[in-house]
């Protein structure tokens, strides 16, 4: 798993998150769940930027996994949005009690679909 990447602010208009904090899995032909993502063999498929994974074909990859863990340090609910210049940006959140949320994004997305800001390619939570 990444380092843990503190938010001690929601305040910024943009924050950028360095590529230590996140880990990264390709997925060839698009047809993984997040179901199968989060339990072995492919959790442990997960690797930092720059270094490729052991037996994972990186050639014409269309579709990306990114993990990362947020802790909020603040006294008050954090309100944060990712964002990614692509088709299809779907977000997954365990909260703490372990159930999952999932927000939806992306330019090629049904507008009724897409969670957020939806004027842009941005996935809201809190």
């Amino acid at each position: 798993m990444p380092p843990v990447y503190e938010i001690e602010s929601d305040t910024a208009s943009e924050q950028k998150v360095d590529s230590t904090y996140w880990q990264k899995l390709e997925d060839k032909e698009g047809k993984w769940t997040f179901e199968q993502v989060s339990k072995e063999p492919l959790a442990g498929k997960f690797h930092i930027k720059g270094i490729k994974a052991e037996g994972v074909d990186t050639n014409d990859v269309q579709t990306y996994w990114h993990r990362y863990r947020f802790k909020n340090t603040m006294a008050h609910e954090a309100k944060i949005s990712l964002t990614s210049a692509v088709d299809f940006f779907d977000v997954y959140i365990i909260k703490e009690d372990s159930s999952v949320e999932h927000y939806r994004s992306g330019f090629l997305q049904d507008f009724e679909k897409k969670d957020g800001l939806k004027i842009s390619g941005w996935s809201g939570a809190s």
